[in-house]
């Protein structure tokens, strides 16, 4: 946590093959489950993904299948407290190095904030 009382976490999911899509998905729906016990009051949900991030703000209407299925799955556990915004590609270096670190995590293999943990299943 910082002074400010912000608290922010990064974490590397080795998710095996997905296509684009998908490993965003895959990755929201992830953090969303991180933070479903997490008790915060106001949460800042950042992502370069604008289709991501726009079909969370106004709703899922088309796509792949696995897509809308992640979608839903992710809706599900949506906050009133949970804000979503979208920032360009290239002022998100950290996420970027993230999805490389995943991509080189063997599937399953969950690092949080750096640090293994125990191995996830993929949804």
């Amino acid at each position: 946590m910082d002074p400010e009382g912000k608290i922010e976490q990064t974490y590397a999911w080795g998710i095996g093959c997905r296509t684009n899509n998908e490993a965003e998905w895959t990755a929201l729906l992830q953090g969303l489950r991180i933070l479903v016990d997490s008790n915060l009051d106001k949460v800042a949900i950042f992502g370069d993904s604008r289709h991501v991030i726009y079909k969370m703000i106004n709703g899922y209407t088309t796509g792949s299948i696995k897509c809308r299925r992640l979608y839903d799955k992710a809706a599900a556990l949506l906050s009133p407290c949970y804000e979503f915004y979208h920032i360009l590609r290239t002022n998100n270096v950290i996420a970027d190095e993230m999805a490389n670190e995943g991509a080189s995590l063997p599937q399953g293999q969950l690092k949080l904030n750096g640090v293994n943990s125990p191995p996830l299943p993929i949804p």
